[in-house]
């Protein structure tokens, strides 16, 4: 039943790691695999009961594929941290085959090697543990962590339990051998459910893990989006808002309320004719800096098309409205060519129309605009 179970696990990761391309998928995959070849081992070691000569073999080869098990489960413990390294390097063979070599010393004696298993195998879920717990911490490694723990402490207590059934009659009472023997008998069960316990680990560690990603693409996504947004909503030539981004900021506005000001260049065409589009767009650029440095960081400013500027102004009074277009004039005075700017104002109140007061700003500056053409007027 358990080396059934095992199996049905690692067919579990195979499929997985085929629909799911990430290398710590393969890496339990392959663990799995080495995990069930270990009791295919000890299921061909009850049934065949090899010689003598032939049992180092058989014990190295089971040693040697539950020492895998282990070490592949901590790679995949690694890759988590290390962004998809699942590289296993020559040392951790090397160090594959030397502690095989070491427990399969033991095969003379069942007892002797099932201390010297155990006792392996409590050691390396240790140090699995110490890989799935170390920094940097990922989410779902704490799953993994945790399962490694227990299934290190059951090994541990294994080894004992059979020091303790080696030692009955010698060290220890032989009641004492006697229950040892009574647990051993249902430690197969505790390996099976801890195995379990691992497989599931491995599966929440990647769900979390895989999640966490998800969201962190998303995140990034999302920042991508609103960068690509803040680029189209801005006006490549001063910088400045563009008429896009009008009926978000405006909407802002409206519960409140707030003084709508449209700005249009005089003679803006004239400027192009005569001195060039370079020149027109340096113009362009020299308004919206003043613009900006004239109102409050608090005002919203846009370049609503052409040579038509226009200003979103909460709170600004008529007071503060003159007092800051004469600031805006002071700073264009002096410029060559020539800037001059025509303005009309309207108020939208708390609740208004944006559309119907947008009208009226842009009907009073077309009004100044034919008031300085014409002053008779």
């Amino acid at each position: 039943m358990q080396l059934l179970s095992i199996l049905m696990i690692a067919m579990f990761f195979g499929v997985l790691s085929r629909r799911v391309p990430m290398p710590e998928l393969r890496l339990w995959f392959r663990a799995w695999v080495a995990n069930a070849v270990s009791l295919g081992v000890a299921f061909l070691y009850w049934y065949l009961s090899p010689i003598e000569s032939g049992a180092f073999a058989i014990g190295w080869l089971h040693a040697a594929s539950k020492i895998t098990f282990v070490v592949l489960l901590a790679a995949g413990a690694r890759s988590l941290k290390r962004a998809g390294d699942a590289t296993v390097g020559w040392s951790l063979v090397l160090g594959i085959v030397v502690c095989a070599t070491v427990v399969a010393s033991f095969v003379g004696g069942l007892i002797q090697f099932a201390i010297a298993q155990s006792t392996m195998m409590g050691a390396l879920w240790l140090v699995a543990f110490r890989v799935a717990s170390m920094r940097p911490r990922v989410p779902g490694e704490s799953w993994l962590a945790a399962a490694f723990l227990l299934r290190a402490i059951l090994s541990l207590v294994e080894a004992a339990n059979a020091g303790l059934i080696a030692a009955a009659g010698i060290w220890v009472p032989q009641w004492v051998g006697d229950r040892a023997v009574s647990f051993g008998a249902v430690s197969a069960f505790l390996d099976l459910s801890a195995e379990w316990l691992v497989a599931l680990a491995s599966i929440l560690a990647i769900s979390e893990w895989t999640q966490h990603r998800l969201r962190h693409a998303n995140d990034d996504l999302l920042k991508v989006q609103e960068d690509l947004r803040r680029i189209a909503d801005r006006d490549p030539l001063t910088s400045l808002h563009n008429r896009r981004a009008l009926p978000e900021h405006i909407r802002t506005a409206q519960p409140r309320g707030a003084r709508v000001l449209f700005f249009d260049l005089n003679g803006f065409k004239g400027i192009n004719d005569h001195f060039g589009h370079r020149v027109g767009d340096e113009c362009l650029r020299r308004f919206a800096e003043a613009l900006a440095e004239s109102f409050r960081p608090s005002d919203t400013l846009f370049r609503y098309g052409g040579d038509e500027f226009l200003v979103i102004a909460p709170g600004l009074t008529q007071a503060g409205l003159d007092e800051r277009v004469e600031l805006l004039r002071e700073r264009l005075a002096g410029s060559r060519p020539p800037l001059t700017f025509s303005l009309g104002a309207a108020q939208l109140e708390p609740g208004g129309v944006p559309e119907t007061v947008l009208e009226e700003a842009d009907r009073a500056m077309y009004a100044h605009k034919q008031a300085l053409a014409d002053p008779s007027q």
